[in-house]
């Protein structure tokens, strides 16, 4: 957004995402990622 703060970069030590829907993102795509090739 113009006039915002610059995010950091990926590999930056200020890069701090926040942890609960990090988390549940991963954990969910996971989840789907092992279901879909036990039905293989």
């Amino acid at each position: 957004k113009p006039g915002a703060a610059p995010l950091p970069t990926l590999h930056s030590s200020k890069f701090a995402p926040v942890p609960e829907p990090t988390i549940r993102t991963g954990v969910v795509a996971m989840t789907a990622a092992v279901l879909d090739l036990m039905k293989k």
